[in-house]
Formats: C-alpha cells, sequence, structure tokens
C-alpha cells in the first residue's frame, strides 16, 4: 500500500487508511460515499455537520469529497487544476495533461467524480469565490477575474446555480 501522509484519507484498491484527530470521521463519509453513492454522503456529511472531503489541513472545499476515489489519473488532473483553475483551459489541453484521449478523460473524469472536467473546473471557481467573498472585502468584479471569469453576469449565474445565492447575498450571509 502506497501511503500519503500529507492526505487525511488514502485509497489504495481495497485498503482505505485515514490518519488524524477525526479522520474516522473522513474515512467513515468515504466509505458511505463508496457504498452509497456521493449524493447520501454529501448528505451525511451536512446532518453531522462534517467537513466532508478534507484531503490535508490546508484550507478546504467542498469539492474535496469528489476526489475520494482510487483513479490516480485523474487525481494527478485534480491536483493540478487546483493550481491553474484560474487559467482558460480547454479539453484538449486537460486531455494532453492527462495523458488521455478526450474521450477517455471524459468517461474517466466522470466516473471518478461524477462531473465533467468543465463542470468542476467551473465548481473550483465557485467555491474560490465562495472563500474569498467569506473573508476579504474585495469587489465582486475583482474576485470573478481573479477566478479566471471576465463577464461578472454569468460568472453570477454560475455562481447562483451551485450555491442558490447571488455572490451579494453571499457575502452578506456568510462574510466575516
Amino acid at each position: 500500500m502506497q501511503l500519503h501522509p500529507e492526505k487525511l484519507v488514502t485509497v489504495d484498491g481495497p485498503v482505505a487508511c485515514a490518519g488524524g484527530g477525526m479522520a474516522w470521521w473522513d474515512l467513515g463519509v468515504y466509505l458511505v460515499e463508496r457504498f452509497a453513492g456521493p449524493q447520501v454522503a454529501r448528505e451525511l456529511a451536512k446532518a453531522f455537520v462534517i467537513d466532508a472531503g478534507r484531503s490535508s489541513q490546508a484550507p478546504y472545499s467542498v469539492l474535496q469529497a469528489k476526489r475520494y476515489h482510487s483513479d490516480a489519473v485523474i487525481l494527478a488532473l485534480q491536483d493540478w487544476l487546483d493550481d491553474h483553475f484560474r487559467e482558460s483551459l480547454s479539453l484538449p489541453a486537460l486531455a494532453a495533461r492527462a495523458g488521455l484521449s478526450e474521450r477517455s478523460l471524459l468517461r474517466r473524469f466522470r466516473q471518478a467524480t461524477g462531473d465533467t472536467p468543465n463542470t468542476y473546473l467551473q465548481l473550483l471557481r465557485v467555491e474560490s469565490a465562495r472563500r474569498q467573498l467569506e473573508s476579504s472585502g474585495r469587489s465582486i468584479d475583482a474576485i470573478t477575474r481573479d477566478i479566471g471569469y471576465e463577464d461578472i453576469s454569468s460568472f453570477s449565474r454560475l455562481f447562483r446555480k451551485h450555491t442558490g445565492l447571488s455572490p451579494g447575498a453571499y457575502r452578506a450571509r456568510f462574510g466575516r
């Protein structure tokens, strides 16, 4: 088994290992997701107010739950996307980075995460915007540009689609 000490949950084939003070919660959510599906795992995490899917001690996002899979190629691409989501990225470029055909990337990414690479990229951007809206006084326009969008109205629609709130309403509700 290959362990990754920087991660809270390591999966190698049928073996899952967790570390850290409350890692048994992370392992439990992983097992629920694996055997009952991602929706049940999300509902469980919300019901128990668990920070589901943390993969490290670093600041996390709700997207981390989409990392509870064992496709190393897709995990590597997700790690890369974490650092490059602000860039303009195309499916051919992502497929080349992963060393897969576009069709294989779409199939494997959806199988591993439940989303297409484009949807996942949008979610990364929304999550970054959420964190900035919660913790900074930067303008919504500046945040929109920072996360890789130019059109504030299209981003606002996307943000509302994923959070149920406009960026301004989200800041008013969750901002510090």
